[in-house]
């Protein structure tokens, strides 16, 4: 498996995994989220993790959202997701390594925001190292109305 910067060309795949990802967990949130169109919005650095050549897993980084739980200056990861056909193998954890070292990098802190609910992700996380900071509404709201509560974790400081 490697870890490279995310192309064009990865667009059919990297969607397809999407809609798989948020069939099985709900990830994204809303379905009209799974378009390359969200893959490549705002963010400003993204990676795919592939293995044979073939996508199996994708992070990005961005500027926080307004509102955000994450201190001033930091950077927010963003979608990040793997195939579930190979999820285990180590994708998730390799993206996230490249997102690190990236923002140290940067000299940048990094946090994220989880949908409170998501327990496989808050335990990846928190196995990692990221500690909890807050929890706020989501500014948005699911296909039902409803407003979810997203948790904030930020990265455990490099070194």
């Amino acid at each position: 498996m490697i870890v490279r910067p995310r192309l064009d060309a990865d667009a059919e795949a990297l969607v397809a995994i999407l809609a798989r990802t948020h069939a099985l967990d709900g990830y994204p949130v809303r379905e009209s989220r799974v378009t390359w169109d969200w893959l490549v919005d705002e963010i400003l650095h993204a990676w795919t993790a592939a293995q044979d050549d073939r996508p199996i897993g994708h992070v990005g980084i961005a500027e926080p959202v307004d509102g955000s739980l994450l201190p001033t200056g930091s950077l927010e990861v963003t979608r990040l997701f793997v195939d579930p056909d190979v999820r285990g193998a180590g994708a998730a954890g390799r993206l996230l390594d490249v997102v690190e070292g990236h923002a140290v990098q940067l000299d940048r802190p990094l946090g994220l925001e989880v949908v409170a609910g998501s327990e496989a992700a808050i335990r990846f996380y928190l196995r990692r190292g990221w500690t909890e900071i807050g929890q706020r509404a989501a500014t948005w709201s699911t296909a039902d109305g409803a407003r979810p509560t997203l948790i904030g974790f930020v990265a455990p400081p490099a070194g």
